[in-house]
């Protein structure tokens, strides 16, 4: 055996647990056990080569790993960031390709490394290992007691079209701690786990849908397959600040946890128990949107996933981004902790029945506004409004677009300079007459409240109708019509017509009673101030 390369790599994250690589794979199903050995299985090796490299990317940072093949894999990691890895990764290439070195591996690889507590990840062909049952046998149970000695993991990875039944390793299981292939069918995959045992239980048979992204495996649809019963239906587990302060020994089933480390170490444990985050801190928001969407993703549709509202910190952009992160219920701030356990209650028995989002990352960043602020060139607004409309049926509109028509004698410059726009990512331009806003993370009902706080002065007195459109379909329609009017060489009219943009369908037309607002003063004009020179009596 020849010793290839060592590299080192930052570390991300501190973890005591090996993981197989497969994202979104139930947490049962992808953790493997210090002194066990498992067996995994593809039909082709560039599938076995995407499966490890997926397992060496999501390792810990205190994870130390040796890979060894029959070819050179060093650059394996090479177009991943430094900070993807184990925070150290040891190559070892096989020098020949038939089954005489296995029985030795074990011993060249005492004689140039420790192995206590390190992942072997053992990638071979097929024809490699298979011969008679009983020299597998034996060759497995060398191995069993070396990885027991060593307090180390093996997991043995294999490729070819020989076919690797999983009843054929079922007389192996006092042997091997998990067995599972990955088989494609089609443009399709799946993953087949025969047995599976950890510090977390046993658990099989399963099969898991997958689907390939790029060189990534996804589980492309996520249940309670694992073959486990839930027992924990009627458990409930709370984030201690959600409850007040009031003791649980009034229900057996309720346990706390001191903190949202533990909550979630409890969640990723639980089939479906109902799991309830506190939320105080509107800093924190990204982060739990993250957690649960983990926690959704591995634990399936039955785990029940409760956030109470503890300060007012969510705006219906926040809500949306965790119900689509796989919340069940948000209970919002001031909800009396009665009807809060009324509440708890009534999710009982729910399937999580949403689309969980693939990335919940492009939905944390649309809840961000721009530094943008107040007046700005009808092509920046354009640009700056179709980039929060995000293509995602799950996602909510980022705010409303509000179309507003002067008086007539007033100027748009007069208009103008009546405006006062305080929150980033609120803009507005002029187009052909009419004052286009757009208000983010505003919800249409709330168009009124917004207009006057934005004015100086009331909005009857200087505008005689307006239009607020707060679907992302109208959005869109109304930033369509927009370009077509700067893209047009006739200016639009503004006398008592309506314009092209503000006569679409589904809009929300606010008119203005104009006689009961004539009588009063409006200003007409900018003053302008001139010093003037005082000359002293004679």
């Amino acid at each position: 055996m020849k010793k290839d390369a060592s590299i080192s790599i930052t570390p991300k994250s501190p973890d005591a647990a090996f993981l197989i690589g497969i994202e979104g794979l139930p947490i049962e199903l992808c953790q493997v056990r210090q002194g066990c050995l498992y067996w995994l299985h593809t039909e082709s090796e560039v599938d076995a080569i995407s499966l490890c490299r997926q397992s060496l990317v999501c390792a810990q940072a205190d994870d130390r790993m040796v890979l060894v093949s029959t070819d050179d894999h060093s650059d394996i990691l090479s177009e991943y960031p430094a900070d993807c890895g184990p925070a150290v990764l040891h190559f070892y290439r096989l020098k020949a390709r038939r089954i005489c070195p296995l029985p030795v591996l074990v011993k060249d690889l005492d004689r140039v490394l420790s192995l206590h507590k390190r992942l072997v990840l053992l990638l071979l062909p097929i024809e490699m290992v298979l011969s008679e049952l009983e020299a597998l046998q034996t060759l497995l149970s060398s191995w069993a007691g070396w990885v027991t000695q060593n307090s180390c993991v093996l997991v043995l990875l294999t490729y070819g079209l020989q076919s690797l039944q999983d009843t054929s390793l079922l007389p192996l299981n006092h042997i091997l701690s998990g067995a599972a292939s990955l088989r494609r069918d089609s443009a399709d995959y799946a993953y087949y786990v025969s047995y599976w045992r950890n510090a977390l239980g046993a658990f099989g048979p399963a099969e898991l849908p997958l689907q390939r992204i790029d060189q990534t495996f996804v589980v492309r649809e996520y249940s309670d397959s694992t073959g486990s019963v839930a027992s924990d239906r009627e458990q409930v587990i709370f984030d201690a600040c959600v409850l007040e302060g009031m003791p649980i020994s009034m229900a057996e089933a309720w346990r706390t946890a001191e903190n949202t480390e533990q909550l979630v170490a409890l969640a990723l444990r639980a089939s479906a128990a109902t799991i309830v985050f506190c939320l105080e801190d509107p800093a924190k928001i990204d982060s739990l949107a993250r957690t649960l969407h983990t926690i959704r993703r591995q634990r399936g549709k039955f785990l029940k996933l409760v956030v109470r509202e503890m300060q007012p910190v969510l705006r219906s952009l926040d809500e949306h981004l965790l119900v689509a992160c796989g919340v069940n219920i948000v209970v919002p701030v001031g909800t009396h902790l009665s009807r809060f356990f009324s509440l708890l209650q009534a999710v009982q028995g729910q399937v999580f029945h949403g689309e969980l989002i693939p990335d919940p990352e492009p939905l944390i960043r649309a809840r961000y506004a721009s530094k943008l602020r107040g007046m700005i060139h009808p092509h920046a607004w354009i640009e700056y409004v179709d980039g929060l409309l995000v293509d995602d049926p799950n996602w909510c509109a980022p705010g409303t677009i509000v179309c507003l028509r002067p008086v007539s004698g007033l100027s748009m410059e007069l208009i103008s300079g009546q405006l006062e726009m305080r929150r980033d990512g609120d803009v507005a331009c002029d187009l052909d007459g009419v004052m286009y806003l757009f208000l983010f993370g505003c919800p249409p009902h709330m168009v009124n409240v917004a207009l006057r706080t934005i004015f100086c002065l009331p909005v009857e007195h200087i505008f005689s109708e307006y239009w607020s459109y707060g679907q992302i379909s109208q959005m869109r329609d109304q930033s369509a019509a927009m370009k077509r009017i700067m893209r047009s060489s006739v200016s639009q009219s503004s006398d008592n017509k309506i314009p092209a943009t503000l006569g679409r369908a589904g809009g929300r037309r606010v008119a203005v009673d104009i006689e009961r607002i004539a009588p009063r003063n409006l200003p007409a004009f900018n003053p302008v101030l001139h010093t003037l020179k005082l000359v002293a009596p004679k």
